[in-house]
């Protein structure tokens, strides 16, 4: 969880780092969290429940699997 221990301010920024690092580098960076405001700015979110794939869903105007 990048942002579990961070104020509001400081994990704010910490997805848009992630996606420029990972962009400028290109490479996945997998990212487990339990907030929802996170997940969103991700381009594909894969929900878990009790070990089972709920749903994989890409981000809105994004398709699955595209960076």
């Amino acid at each position: 969880e990048p942002t579990g221990n961070l104020d509001e301010q400081t994990a704010a920024q910490v997805l848009p780092a992630l996606l420029s690092l990972t962009r400028a580098r290109a490479t996945t960076v997998l990212v487990v969290t339990h907030d929802p405001s996170l997940a969103r700015g991700a381009d594909r979110v894969l929900e878990l429940r009790e070990g089972k794939l709920l749903q994989a869903s890409a981000a809105p105007g994004r398709r699955a699997g595209a960076s």
